[in-house]
């Protein structure tokens, strides 16, 4: 009896003891995992500076100004310029830039701290940061003040959500908020995302019988409804900015048009109709590669007019001519194979061009001047707008990068020992794969084929496979320790 009486003091004083500690560890992890964060969001930033300012593009001077005067694009979500205005605090397009840093140097993180088994998290958390920043074009699309960084941060956030195990509630609902918003900021997000999650569904389907498959399912199921939420939210953005109840003014009948042009398909079908079915394409038939959506002497700009209220004069014309182009089969047949072939392109299609001098930075440098003062001056006095920004180097360093990557990440993979004790690294280099397939078939079916949508995604190749190394590493020297 007074044995047991003597265990149990002892077992209490060391729970009295040891609970201290255990907070002081958790308080010492969480300050270390903070500070690893933010010094890897601050060699993410270092192009900016590198620069002399975030870098810009001509769309920026849209962005910029929506939610300041309060009015919805035509062309693109109000969210990501709802995100530039406040979270600037109003003052400095610094802040925003830094944001993107912090959010992906966080998302690297956590895939590492949930997808392999390494104690050295800090460590390897800004190796693989410094390593993307240098051999990748990371850098330079956290720098960038364009929704295009969301992308990737999508399909970081919802694999996370699907696969990782050991979450914590808080870091789950942020993770959730995140996708949420970054579905919003583009237009292409939401066909990219619907066709990826549709397509997990599809393999959970014919895998419904494995273990643990209804709790995938579950999941699926929570992700895929932050789809409706994000529309949601956009209405609510644009009701609360602009007063109107609107998904998107409508601009999808001129991309869609000059996307036909482009293909020549517009063109086959105005030579068929002309006689018979005239539009205002007949009398002013576009010129070869003429871009219809830019050109100011285009026909969409003569006969409508480049207002936005031309846009919606156009389009009871334009959606009847994209219907009958769709609804002919040899039109539809034609305009699968050119998307299928160019999405091959877009997936090849990576380098980072900046836009540089003033003729390219012209709408977005007087935005940044009127709602945010000096740093109009500030934006001039950069290399990029001097024309002296040439990363070629960069893009071809990131070339030869990927092309590794993807054969490391063949290599792990036919390891069937690795690729049976890890399926998450396979799960998400196929997850990285078609998302990158979705989206280079999404941008080509209503844009045209542009570097930067590839580039937006092609570092998450990398990525895995140096996931993939880190866990390789691990288990090298672990099995060593236990050898000794």
């Amino acid at each position: 009896m007074r044995q047991e009486f003597g265990d149990r003091r002892r077992h209490q004083n060391a729970m009295i003891y040891t609970a201290p500690d255990y907070l002081y560890n958790v308080k010492r992890t969480l300050l270390t995992n903070m500070l690893s964060v933010l010094v890897g969001g601050f060699i993410l930033s270092l192009y900016s500076f590198y620069n002399g300012y975030p870098f810009l593009y001509s769309d920026d001077g849209t962005y910029i100004s929506a939610c300041w005067d309060h009015f919805i694009p035509r062309d693109r979500p109000l969210t990501y310029s709802f995100f530039l205005r406040h979270s600037s605090l109003a003052e400095t397009l610094w802040i925003p830039m830094f944001l993107q840093c912090l959010l992906v140097s966080w998302l690297i993180m956590l895939v590492i701290r949930h997808f392999t088994s390494t104690k050295k998290l800090i460590q390897w958390h800004l190796a693989i940061v410094a390593i993307l920043f240098l051999l990748t074009g990371l850098g330079t699309g956290t720098a960038l003040l364009l929704p295009d960084i969301f992308t990737p941060v999508i399909l970081l956030c919802a694999f996370l959500l699907l696969f990782a195990n050991d979450i914590g509630l808080y870091t789950r609902i942020g993770l959730y908020a995140i996708l949420v918003f970054a579905i919003t900021t583009h237009l292409s997000h939401y066909p990219m995302f619907c066709s990826l999650i549709a397509g997990s569904l599809l393999l959970l389907f014919f895998r419904r019988k494995k273990p643990g498959a209804m709790i995938s399912l579950k999941r699926h199921l929570v992700v895929a409804a932050t789809v409706p939420l994000a529309i949601l939210l956009t209405l609510l953005l644009n009701y609360s900015e602009a007063q109107q109840w609107k998904f998107s003014p409508g601009s999808g009948h001129i991309f869609m048009v000059n996307r036909l042009w482009q293909c020549g398909i517009l063109e086959q079908y105005l030579d068929a109709q002309c006689a018979t079915n005239p539009n205002s394409f007949c009398d002013h038939r576009p010129y070869p590669d003429q871009d219809l959506l830019w050109d100011p002497l285009s026909p969409i700009n003569t006969v409508y007019g480049w207002e936005y209220d031309g846009w919606a004069k156009a389009q009871p014309e334009y959606d009847r001519i994209i219907q009958e182009i769709f609804t002919t089969p040899d039109y539809l047949v034609q305009f699968a194979g050119i998307t299928f072939r160019d999405a091959s392109k877009q997936l090849i299609t990576f380098d980072f061009r900046p836009m540089n001098g003033p003729q390219n930075l012209g709408p977005a440098i007087p935005s940044v001047a009127a709602h945010y003062g000096n740093e109009g001056v500030s934006a001039k006095n950069t290399k990029q707008y001097e024309n002296e920004l040439d990363l070629n180097t960069l893009n071809l360093i990131q070339k030869i990068t990927v092309a590794i990557s993807v054969f490391a990440l063949l290599f792990f993979l036919f390891i069937k020992k690795f690729r049976t004790k890890h399926p998450h690294l396979g799960h998400l280099t196929l997850w990285i794969f078609c998302g990158m397939i979705f989206n280079a078939l999404t941008v080509v079916a209503v844009a045209m084929i542009d570097s930067r949508y590839q580039l937006r995604l092609v570092w998450l190749l990398p990525l895995v496979a140096l996931l993939c190394l880190v866990q390789f590493v691990t288990e090298k020297t672990e099995s060593r320790k236990s050898a000794a």
